[in-house]
């Protein structure tokens, strides 16, 4: 989805007046409005139909915007901005640890309104590659006989299939995230010097 491609919006607000003027704000940048709802059993019912969706951090219900956000990412992976008129540290930690596409001050603006969705849509397709490229990596190192660990660019292990975990008795749950170095031994590719026994291992560096 390009930038200037028009999306489908899902507003939620419990608020009559403001949701209609978030409508009306997002009806005017060429965007559809495919509901506005105000809880967040609504919210996750509904965040399917949406390309983006514009939550409200305090709504009506036993569930907050934060919660509801939580559960729309499991099910439906659509991107959430967070709407709000509150910017404590503790509101702001809790939006955090829900996975947020962008976090917008109430009252709006125009312009900081469809920068937001803009970079929402962008961050969220970038993701979405990234996700499937990973998917792909790791269906394929699952079919191979070879052992293979994939590190970052700091030799940080990322990935390792099931003939890895043999070969190194560590699994991929606790290798991640570890200097490859202490995971494995290897030989120096340029020098020859000897870190221990060499071990038939593809790497692949990030």
């Amino acid at each position: 989805m390009s930038l200037s491609t028009a999306c489908k919006v899902l507003i939620v607000e419990d608020e009559d007046l403001i949701a209609h003027d978030v409508a009306r704000r997002v009806e005017s940048l060429g965007h559809q409005v495919v509901a506005t709802v105000a809880t967040a059993e609504e919210a996750v019912e509904k965040a399917g139909q949406a390309d983006i969706v514009l939550m409200d951090v305090h709504i009506d219900g036993k569930e907050d915007g934060i919660e509801a956000a939580c559960k729309i990412r499991e099910r439906h992976q659509v991107p959430v901005v967070f709407l709000s008129a509150h910017t404590d540290r503790a509101t702001l930690d809790r939006v955090m640890a829900a996975g947020p596409f962008g976090y917008l001050v109430k009252p709006l603006s125009p312009a900081s309104l469809e920068t937001s969705i803009e970079l929402a849509l962008h961050k969220h397709k970038m993701d979405r590659q990234v996700a499937e490229r990973e998917a792909l990596l790791r269906t394929t190192m699952a079919s191979t006989a070879d052992a293979i660990i994939v590190t970052d660019a700091r030799s940080k292990i990322h990935l390792m299939n099931a003939e890895a975990e043999k070969l190194t008795g560590w699994s991929a749950a606790e290798a991640h995230g570890r200097a490859l170095d202490s995971v494995v031994r290897l030989i120096e590719p340029q020098t020859g010097a000897d870190f221990g026994d060499p071990v038939p291992l593809a790497i692949l560096k990030g």
